[in-house]
């Protein structure tokens, strides 16, 4: 009756879309896991080709005669289509097992990329590369690398600091953070207040931030090296005339042309401005090491120079590098100084005693080894004359405070 018809009408109707179901579902499952990126385009050309066949050819075959052998022909040719679209996915799919027998696959991790960002950057086009930056960290929205990307477009090419330095505190405001990467952007951030405004202050607040979230880290000790280093507002913009010195007659042609001389410094000059620049900015291990090398060197007094090489190990969260560093510096002076190996050698006991087990204290067990032959090396070793000092002690590239001349 009316009512068995109805129900086959409905049954047939949840069996097609419980059919269709499972058929979308396998192929959703298929596409996630494959690596093809034309699958889409190869099931297309099978529907078409298979719909071909059976609404096409089928009537032909039906027909008979030479419809069908024609129609034998057109589903040779449909078949051949259909091999070359799946042969390659078939053969994968059965060596699969095997392979993961012998070579298991690892699920590829799914990651951002900004080539497309530092493309259209590259090109000029700063706000798509910023759109792109934003669209993976939408998807990525906790990845450093985004967030430092944007920020130096906003800084270095939009030149809006303001911009950038909202992107950094979104960034610095999310959980689970490395605390090197909240140092790196905020490093960053100085250095562009300091490259674009001219504003020592501001960048002195990003590095003391360092200081006061990583205390005694080496990051808060790198923190206040550069604090120690910033220059004044007022140095920036200041043109330094550059002193020409009168040369009479005409140098390289005159017989008689002698080389001006340089002015010969007073030491006590040099001390008064080391003391004077530490006392301002005591946190500059820089020059405190090139006043150390500064008493040493043309004072004669290694007790002074051992004591700022003293002080300088007292730094709190001082790196165990410049530790190292110091401590070799404190048996330079006793070898080259006063040819003391025994209080060389205990400097260099205190980088193992610090650090026992690691690099630095085999080089330092390896020196001990070898003092007597640099005790005896120093004292076969020529003079050196000195002529000049810098006049800003601390406050340069070159760590060299003492510049030697020959003449």
């Amino acid at each position: 009756g009316p009512m068995t018809t109805l129900i086959d009408i409905l049954w047939t109707v949840l069996s097609w879309a419980a059919a269709l179901g499972m058929v979308g579902w396998a192929l959703f499952k298929w596409y996630q896991t494959s690596n093809d990126e034309s699958l889409i385009v190869k099931w297309l050309l099978s529907a078409f080709v298979i719909a071909f066949m059976i609404f096409g050819i089928g009537p032909m075959m039906a027909v008979g005669g030479q419809a069908a052998v024609f129609g034998v022909l057109l589903g040779a040719v449909c078949g051949a289509v259909l091999a070359v679209l799946w042969t390659g996915n078939i053969a994968s799919a059965a060596a699969g097992p095997f392979t993961n027998l012998f070579f298991p696959k690892e699920e590829m991790e799914a990651k951002p990329f900004y080539s497309t960002a530092e493309y259209r950057r590259k090109q000029g086009r700063y706000q798509e590369a910023i759109e792109e930056v934003e669209n993976q960290l939408e998807q990525f929205p906790s990845d450093p690398r985004g967030h430092f990307l944007l920020a130096e477009i906003q800084a270095e090419d939009f030149k809006d600091l303001n911009a950038a330095q909202q992107t950094a505190e979104r960034f610095m405001a999310q959980p689970g953070h490395d605390p090197k990467n909240h140092s790196f952007i905020l490093n960053r951030l100085a250095d562009w207040y300091l490259r674009f405004e001219h504003d020592p202050d501001s960048a002195r607040e990003f590095l003391q931030r360092i200081i006061d979230q990583f205390p005694d880290t080496e990051m808060a000790h790198m923190a206040t090296q550069r604090i120690a280093h910033l220059p004044d507002r007022q140095q920036f913009g200041a043109k330094q005339p550059i002193k020409v010195p009168h040369i009479a007659g005409s140098p390289g042609v005159d017989p008689n042309y002698q080389r001006p001389q340089k002015p010969t410094e007073d030491l006590g000059e040099i001390e008064e401005r080391y003391l004077s620049h530490l006392a301002e900015r005591p946190d500059d291990q820089e020059a405190r090491e090139e006043l150390a090398h500064f008493y040493a060197e043309h004072r004669h007094d290694v007790d002074r120079a051992i004591q700022e090489v003293e002080a300088l190990l007292e730094t709190p969260g001082a790196p165990q590098r410049q530790v190292v560093h110091w401590l070799n510096m404190l048996a330079d002076l006793q070898i080259k100084n006063r040819q003391d190996v025994s209080a060389a050698r205990c400097a260099l006991e205190r980088i193992i005693e610090l650090y026992p087990g690691t690099a630095v204290a085999a080089t330092a067990e390896r020196r001990i080894s070898l003092l007597n032959r640099e005790l005896k090396g120093q004292k076969q070793a020529p003079s050196i004359k000195m002529a000049s000092y810098d006049q800003r002690p601390g406050l340069r590239k070159n760590r060299n405070a003492i510049r030697f001349t020959d003449e």
